[in-house]
């Protein structure tokens, strides 16, 4: 499958796509759907030797029979990587629609070196012995049995089994916390620990103000709403090195007046006058809490890894806060960040796992049912795979 992967590869070259986060689970859908593939075959060629063909009678039946199925299960497979462009993430649609080029690869190139390989060469396909195959023989009998005897003992184990598993989803965790993504006997995990309990938290806490008007934020009346969500967010305790468009502006009043005491800020026309005064190379290049032309402000701060779940539930609070402030309808507040917008690609990536997973069984079970021309076979396809 090593030439399944440089063409998969080389096309997306092609495409002029990069390789994103997922691109290294390639190499393992390309060697397990192969494999399978692989398999299939080779029990083709076993079943045909059994019947006395030799290899070069055998090569057309084989494709028959056993190609027909393969390429209906690479086919619904490929659909079903193709439904992941139903995702509003570029990385998992980019996924998708590789991952259902790989899949095709591995089938042709399963299909045509198989035969090839078996032809060329004039391989003998051992024929397993008459004990495996009666062991098989008793085994598909039972099954047999048991499905023609006792359908009503399969349907109640099979809704015990459903209604367990059921139970158990009700357990999940979805409050995921950063640290659970480093191994346990790794050294960064208690690096990770250290930064977490020593250094404020390892998760930031960014939100984002803006005003339609250039100096907008230097309003005073502005400035005494965002002092008091200054010192909210300070006195949360689950938040703590809290900076803000305050501690800029204190920062810059504290270069002239030197007896204000923080989070104390002068009045408007001081303020004012302060702020002319301060040269444009002051402002650092990538503005850190107030932008040059003060349209923008950010408060930041750090959060402890209390997991993703607990973390909305801050951020609902303190947008609540926010919004009982009643700051002028010119500013905008938003929560942003880097760990946010992580979360919420994560809350994307569960929403999307349902709606794909329904989408695959609607596009499988259509394939299913325009290949056999049954609705019943596509309606058993369907109640198969909900199970």
């Amino acid at each position: 499958m090593v030439l399944a992967l440089v063409l998969l590869y080389g096309l997306i070259a092609l495409l002029g796509r990069d390789l994103g986060m997922m691109s290294n689970l390639f190499p393992t859908i390309v060697l397990i759907v192969g494999m399978s593939d692989i398999i299939h075959i080779l029990s083709g060629f076993e079943e045909e030797a059994r019947s006395g063909k030799g290899v070069r009678d055998s090569t057309k039946p084989v494709i028959l029979k056993i190609g027909k199925a393969i390429f209906l299960t690479s086919l619904t497979t490929a659909i079903g990587f193709l439904t992941l462009n139903t995702s509003s993430m570029k990385a998992i649609r980019d996924f998708g629609n590789e991952g259902a080029m790989a899949v095709m690869i591995a089938f042709v190139f399963s299909i045509l070196w198989v035969p090839l390989l078996v032809h060329q060469f004039r391989l003998r396909i051992p024929v397993r012995g008459s004990g495996m195959r009666k062991k098989w023989d008793d085994f598909a009998g039972r099954i047999s049995r048991l499905v023609k005897q006792r359908p009503a003992a399969i349907l109640a184990a099979s809704a015990v089994i459903l209604g367990i598993s059921m139970a158990g989803i009700q357990k999940l965790n979805f409050n995921n916390r950063q640290v659970t993504n480093i191994p346990i006997d790794h050294q960064l995990r208690s690096d990770f620990r250290f930064f977490n309990d020593s250094l404020g938290g390892s998760r930031t806490f960014e939100m984002i103000l803006t005003s339609d008007e250039p100096g907008g934020l230097r309003d005073a009346e502005l400035l005494g709403k965002m002092n008091t969500l200054h010192q909210y967010l300070e006195a949360r305790p689950d938040i703590s090195n809290v900076v803000s468009p305050v501690t800029w502006y204190h920062l810059v009043a504290g270069i002239f007046d030197r007896s204000i005491t923080f989070p104390e800020l002068p009045g408007q026309e001081a303020l004012d006058r302060y702020i002319d005064q301060v040269p444009p190379e002051f402002y650092p290049k990538r503005w850190k809490l107030v932008n040059e032309t003060e349209t923008m402000g950010r408060f930041s701060g750090r959060i402890k890894d209390i997991g993703r779940l607990r973390v909305k539930d801050i951020n609902q609070e303190i947008m609540a806060q926010v919004s009982a402030l009643e700051f002028p309808g010119s500013i905008r507040a938003r929560i942003s960040g880097s760990d946010h917008l992580i979360d919420r690609g994560h809350a994307h990536r569960l929403e999307n796992m349902v709606q794909g997973l329904l989408l695959a069984l609607l596009a499988v079970g259509l394939v299913i049912g325009l290949v056999f021309r049954s609705a019943r076979l596509m309606a058993v396809s369907l109640v198969v795979n909900l199970f």
